[in-house]
């Protein structure tokens, strides 16, 4: 019931699909929730690996961020949940990520066995774009939840040949994003990109469960050098 909470307030949180990933927050309030460590350039870390299991990183792209609020903190505690659960590494940049990326493998004295992308609205958006297009050569895969529309990306993806495996989250009672979503998990299937596709009931929203399976999916299914 927990898990369900924090998706309930990250769902609240978020109105819209399109602008700034970034967004703004509160000018007086910092970028990562209390709780959590803040690394140099806006990135926010917690670590849920554990001992003796693949070290996995997993890159958390935030929707928008409504002027004056803090939503990114609802958003960041309910990947921070689903770390806890999975056993991750959560990274939640406000924007660029790699110099954070590179600061925790520095402390670890090794890079990490498992790198995924996950985003969440406007981040989905974002997410696919760095998918289809192979910006991201060291990354074993992606997952996107409500958006993800990118059909103007077609060329791109079906001249890929490096193809992450791509989970794709379609919230079908969200009617900012649900027809851009469907419209991406035709695409993917038409150039038979590696791909799930599962559609929830929920509106604008990361659905319990949803993203625990699509990192066990992901490790399942992920590119081999």
């Amino acid at each position: 019931m927990a898990l369900r909470r924090v998706f309930v307030t990250l769902a609240l949180a978020v109105l819209a699909c399109c602008g700034s990933m970034a967004g703004e927050a509160r000018a007086d309030a910092p970028w990562c929730a209390p709780e959590l460590e803040a690394l140099p350039g806006d990135a926010c870390v917690f670590d849920g690996a554990r001992a003796g299991a693949p070290r996995t990183l997993v890159v958390f792209l935030h929707g928008i961020i409504e002027p004056g609020t803090m939503w990114q903190h609802a958003q960041q505690r309910g990947i921070v949940a689903a770390a806890k659960r999975a056993g991750f590494v959560a990274l939640m940049p406000k924007g660029r990520w790699t110099a954070a990326r590179k600061t925790l493998e520095a402390r670890a004295g090794r890079r990490f066995d498992e790198v995924m992308v996950v985003g969440f609205s406007n981040g989905a958006y974002y997410t696919t774009s760095l998918a289809l297009r192979g910006r991201l050569a060291d990354v074993d895969g992606y997952a996107a939840f409500a958006g993800g529309g990118a059909a103007y990306l077609r060329a791109a993806a079906k001249a890929a040949k490096a193809r992450a495996p791509f989970f794709l989250g379609i919230a079908t009672h969200d009617k900012t994003t649900v027809n851009d979503a469907r419209a991406l998990a035709k695409m993917l299937h038409e150039v038979k990109w590696p791909a799930r596709v599962e559609e929830k009931p929920v509106g604008h929203a990361i659905p319990d469960g949803s993203l625990d399976r699509a990192i066990a999916w992901i490790r399942q299914r992920k590119r081999r050098p």
